[in-house]
């Protein structure tokens, strides 16, 4: 891990192996910059879902994740040497349809989208990379079980 002020970074190779790695990552930044408990939940999510899809889809060899705590939102990259894929080109999910009916996939993205003040994809140096901000302010609203 590399600890720079109010930004710290990680780099692994992207199984399973290293998920209880990013999620203790993750711990250690919410710990040391005292982000607020909401944040935290969302920073979570975005995490699972955003490394999970790395892991399982990406075939990629290494990915650095990175972690920037501002006075106002906190900065989540994720970059990897995988296959070039931009997930918010992704059709959403029909949030309408009943599970029985509704394809399977896009829910993850979907929540990452919902709880984002932005997200953001570039593929650069053979590089994947996901921007995602979120506020440290109540600007999003929080999701509810309704919403799926």
């Amino acid at each position: 891990m590399v600890d720079n002020g109010n930004e710290r970074s990680i780099t692994v190779v992207p199984d399973m192996a290293s998920v209880s790695q990013i999620s203790d990552f993750f711990d250690s930044c919410l710990e040391a910059y005292a982000i607020p408990l909401r944040v935290g939940y969302s920073v979570k999510v975005v995490t699972d879902e955003i490394f999970s899809n790395i892991v399982h889809y990406s075939g990629a060899k290494t990915a650095q994740i990175l972690f920037k705590n501002d006075a106002d939102q906190i900065t989540l990259v994720f970059a990897d040497d995988g296959i070039p894929y931009n997930p918010l080109e992704a059709e959403e999910p029909d949030i309408t349809a009943g599970a029985e009916e509704r394809e399977i996939g896009g829910l993850g993205l979907f929540m990452v989208r919902k709880m984002a003040e932005l997200v953001a994809y570039d593929y650069t140096g053979g590089r994947n990379q996901m921007t995602v901000i979120l506020s440290k302010t109540a600007k999003k609203r929080t999701l509810i079980l309704e919403d799926f």
